[in-house]
């Protein structure tokens, strides 16, 4: 969410690719975009901490749904769905894995996290389970790599 600009900075809107894809999944078909001189600030609706992540020129990084908070205009966005049978069992309604890459430079990526935010390095072979939100499905992450790590979980607000 923008909380505020400079009135130098121009605020539009950046269409995604993959249009027909992001209606079916639920995601934004535009997203906000700010460019020009000057400074921006958003946030989240909810307690938790704010990371920017920098992106070498070629490297990428999987992300949870719902994490995403702003990027630098040379990062790309894309997701995709996961499927088995953790979904099925979850009502079918999808788990997606948003990713985010720098093919033509570096870039930056700025995520929110609920609760606080921690880093664990995985060396080869080595495992770590990490519970999904609410459920008893875990996710195994094997290194080696880094997994990123937030304290707690916020259940979406249902329409009624």
């Amino acid at each position: 969410m923008l909380l505020w600009k400079s009135p130098s900075a121009s605020i539009g809107l950046k269409p995604m690719p993959g249009a027909f894809k992001r209606m079916i999944s639920g995601m934004p078909v535009f997203m906000t975009e700010a460019t020009g001189p000057g400074h921006i600030a958003f946030s989240r609706d909810g307690a938790g901490q704010i990371l920017a992540l920098h992106l070498d020129r070629g490297q990428s990084v999987d992300v949870r749904e719902h994490q995403f908070l702003a990027a630098t205009g040379n990062v790309e966005f894309t997701f995709e769905r996961v499927k088995g049978a953790a979904n099925i069992l979850l009502g079918g309604t999808g788990f997606f894995i948003d990713t985010f890459g720098a093919p033509g430079g570096d870039g930056i990526v700025w995520l929110h996290g609920y609760g606080n935010v921690f880093e664990v390095t995985l060396k080869n072979g080595e495992a770590i389970d990490v519970e999904s939100g609410g459920w008893i499905f875990w996710n195994r992450f094997t290194g080696p790599g880094r997994v990123g790590i937030q304290s707690m979980y916020v259940h979406m607000p249902e329409a009624r």
